[in-house]
């Protein structure tokens, strides 16, 4: 059974992208941090920047590693981790497998991109884009849409653990373990 409801998340148009708001755990707060991150179904994986698993300590040494394509099909060297609890709007879908590299900007954008929201957790729902901006009664904008996800999962179905082998199945080491 899969849920119907819809988690709404604002959607930004600032770095001339879609982005979204998920919240992943920062093991040096003990909570959950807002994360701006591009909503890019090019992206196999959800993919963070050094920087941002530095400061939500997350470390690195240890970690396995392997190659991506990168822009102009350059490899990219990247480290994996498992963010232990990730949500989506009010939803906790437990632990994601994310890659963590340098981030490159190649958009021109003012911002740098910290974070990419990748098909290993994109494609556990379905999503609309609505490109309608909300404004306030001085007619300030308060933001450029929204995304609206839809669960293709049964809510009560998400795994409460941390466990390596649960999570590659579900949100998506399947490739590393194949050897890329």
């Amino acid at each position: 059974m899969t849920s119907s409801r819809a988690i709404r998340l604002i959607l930004s148009l600032y770095t001339r992208q879609i982005t979204v708001e998920p919240k992943i755990w920062n093991s040096n707060k003990n909570g959950f941090s807002i994360c701006e991150m591009v909503f890019d179904t090019g992206a196999c994986m959800t993919t963070i920047s050094t920087q941002l698993a530095l400061r939500s300590g997350y470390s690195l040494k240890g970690a396995p590693t392997t190659t991506i394509d990168g822009v102009g099909s350059n490899d990219v060297p990247v480290s994996v981790i498992v963010i232990p609890q990730f949500m989506i709007g009010d939803i906790n879908i437990g632990s994601v497998s994310a890659y963590v590299t340098d981030m490159v900007d190649t958009a021109g954008n003012a911002k740098q991109t910290q974070a990419l929201l990748g098909m290993n957790v994109i494609r556990h729902f379905n999503f609309a884009v609505s490109f309608a901006a909300k404004y306030d009664a001085k007619g300030k904008k308060l933001y450029d849409g929204e995304v609206k996800l839809y669960p293709t999962f049964d809510l009560s179905d998400i795994p409460d653990t941390n466990n390596f082998m649960a999570e590659q199945s579900r949100f998506g080491l399947w490739s590393v373990t194949q050897g890329i």
